[in-house]
């Protein structure tokens, strides 16, 4: 039975990593200077739609180390793809758009505080990856807290990486390691 599960977990990871990596190059090719335009509107869309596979992988991959927590960190996740898509709705003026996604972006740094959490907790997954998605919560945390308050940080310019690394570990090492345990 051990094999069997590996192999079934080996699949929401390596959905996770392509769809993560996948969203981060839409994202920085998308906000490097966000136009209102037909193409971000799609690719802002196509970010909403990741964010949501992403959640159900990610609950698929970790529901194992703690199904009550994988669901809080997937439905964190869901949440915070509504919040964007309301944002995106906003688009036709930039400064809504982005007042709108910054608070969306807070309740996404708690999911990644659940997912760090839980990547702490897993056996299968290197704890440095772990801190590295803890580190990324709290940039998007206190970027999004100090806007709330007034203040601009841009912590998150030095911490976002923790989920891209993620990305690349469960696609490149991530879904041997579960198929060799």
């Amino acid at each position: 039975m051990g094999k069997n599960r590996n192999l079934l977990l080996s699949k929401p990871a390596l959905i996770s990593g392509i769809n993560i990596i996948v969203m981060t190059f839409i994202s920085i090719i998308t906000f490097a200077s966000l136009q209102v335009n037909t193409l971000s509107i799609i690719a802002i869309f196509s970010i909403i739609i990741l964010d949501i596979v992403v959640a159900f992988g990610l609950y698929r991959l970790l529901k194992p180390v703690n199904n009550k927590l994988a669901t809080l960190m997937a439905t964190l996740r869901i949440i915070y793809a509504g919040i964007f898509l309301f944002a995106l709705i906003q688009i036709g003026n930039l400064d809504n758009f982005y007042f709108i996604w910054d608070r969306g972006l807070v309740i996404f740094g708690f999911h990644l505080l659940i997912l760090g959490i839980l990547l702490l907790k897993a056996k299968f997954i290197p704890k440095y990856l772990a801190y590295l998605v803890l580190l990324s919560s709290l940039g998007y945390i206190i970027d999004g807290m100090g806007k709330f308050i007034g203040y601009k940080t841009e912590i998150t310019i030095f911490t976002f990486f923790g989920e891209i690394i993620l990305g690349f570990w469960l696609v490149i090492k991530g879904r041997k390691t579960l198929l060799e345990k």
